[in-house]
């Protein structure tokens, strides 16, 4: 009986801060993997995106980001739940970058967070919210936006909705939607102008920091030192 008192205060170790909710389904240890953006051309050469992941700008301020304003994007590093993706060397390379590098508008850039990805809400049934309160497009390797506020109706200020097929656990498809808008006075010369942001793609599990199985590791190895002194 000792050899299990023993054993559970460092098993329950092991999984302080990896525990959520037990209604939530979404991994604070996730990553959410998203699809390349299509892009089609029309008979007048036009380029346009209507499926898969994208984000754009308002640039006629119609209140909305047609399928002509925006730009299609694939994965890098993908969205990381829990982690900020900061950029290397102030922004001159794209290593960490959620996006890879995309060309848009006479831009060339990509798109991290300077702040965790953290869950805010999950019903368990499909619908999670996000803080992307840090979310950064990098511009030219030398610009970042700010996009954690300026909302449009039915958002919040630095929150993005997530929508699962089941219930957004490990292997579910998503979709992510989150609005923004780039502060007045910003030197890009896009200031004031709405922003999109739009993800489509199935989660998966990103794999534990070594730092943390080393931890796990010697905890297990203290178990059985202390079961083999009890025998």
């Amino acid at each position: 009986m000792k050899k299990i008192m023993l054993a559970c205060p460092l098993a329950a170790v092991l999984t302080v801060g990896m525990s959520v909710p037990a209604s939530a389904a979404l991994s604070s240890n996730a990553l959410l993997n998203f699809l390349p953006g299509v892009v089609t051309s029309t008979s007048s050469g036009a380029q346009l995106v209507n499926s898969g992941s994208y984000f754009g700008f308002d640039f006629n301020g119609d209140g909305r980001v047609a399928a002509a304003e925006r730009t299609a994007i694939s994965q890098n590093e993908g969205l990381k739940i829990s982690q900020a993706q900061r950029l290397p060397g102030g922004g001159t390379g794209i290593e960490n970058a959620v996006i890879d590098l995309w060309r848009s508008f006479g831009d060339t850039g990509t798109h991290w967070t300077s702040l965790p990805a953290n869950i805010l809400t999950d019903d368990g049934a499909g619908e999670v919210t996000i803080d992307l309160t840090g979310w950064t497009a990098n511009l030219n390797g030398n610009q970042n936006i700010s996009l954690g506020s300026g909302a449009w109706g039915g958002f919040v200020d630095g929150v993005a909705q997530i929508n699962c097929a089941l219930d957004c656990s490990d292997g579910d498809t998503y979709t992510l939607d989150y609005t923004a808008t780039v502060p007045p006075l910003d030197p890009s010369g896009k200031g004031g102008l709405a922003y999109l942001y739009h993800l489509e793609g199935r989660i998966s599990s990103v794999p534990l920091p070594a730092a943390v199985w080393l931890f796990g590791s010697g905890l297990l190895g203290l178990v059985g030192v202390a079961r083999w002194r009890k025998t």
